[in-house]
């Protein structure tokens, strides 16, 4: 079971997905058959926008501006995609992951 996001897109992080994705892939190389992995990442295979995603930073000398007051008005603004990952089901649950592994209790 590998596990990635939170209640919000702005605590959904690319980068945490992109670890999930490594670890999938890892996992599928060393022979776990795909139908033994379960990822429940953010919303599921809902097509809403909940990963929050910034580009790289274009300009080469952009650190110049890092830890002053021009930094957040031209930093790469934060955008929002979907956190499907292609070719794989993770469950939507609509519940808290614990509510998930212990129904009933």
């Amino acid at each position: 079971m590998l596990v990635n996001g939170g209640g919000t897109a702005a605590q959904n992080y690319q980068s945490h997905l992109l670890h999930v994705q490594q670890i999938h892939d890892l996992l599928l190389r060393a022979g776990v058959a795909p139908d033994r992995i379960t990822i429940f990442a953010s919303d599921g295979e809902d097509t809403g926008r909940d990963l929050a995603v910034r580009s790289p930073q274009p300009e080469p000398d952009f650190w110049l501006v890092r830890g002053t007051r021009l930094e957040g008005p031209l930093r790469t603004p934060v955008t929002r995609e979907d956190s499907r990952i292609a070719g794989v089901t993770h469950p939507r649950t609509g519940l808290p992951l614990n509510v998930v592994l212990q129904p009933g209790a």
